[in-house]
């Protein structure tokens, strides 16, 4: 089962949830989405632990934000197109977005998020 956690950025609270998947689920993403059938807008996943993110058999393009363990983002990858495999070596965690919503959030590197459940 997935937890549903409220994405803050720089210690302000939005809108926006994100879903903890599961080791089950994780495997098999995207064929079992996270927060189907639960109300509310879910804007991404988060992968945890995660150096490398994939978007094999994705229906369209991700974005992709990678995370230091104290929350920091390292890199944002936008619109990365299915099939991909992306690295990066210094994340413990990762977000797998909607397509634009880094853009929309504002989402950059050296900016402090808070995923605590």
């Amino acid at each position: 089962m997935s937890a549903r956690i409220q994405l803050c950025i720089d210690g302000q609270p939005t809108r926006r949830e994100v879903a903890r998947l599961g080791r089950l689920q994780r495997l098999l993403w995207p064929w079992a989405r996270a927060g189907r059938g639960q109300a509310g807008v879910i804007c991404g996943s988060w992968l945890r632990p995660a150096r490398w993110v994939h978007t094999f058999g994705a229906r369209g393009p991700v974005d992709v934000v990678f995370l230091r363990a104290d929350g920091v983002v390292l890199e944002v990858a936008s619109r990365v197109r299915p099939w991909t495999l992306l690295r990066c070596r210094q994340a413990t965690s990762a977000l797998r977005l909607r397509p634009g919503a880094a853009r929309r959030l504002g989402l950059q590197p050296g900016m402090a998020l808070d995923l605590m459940s």
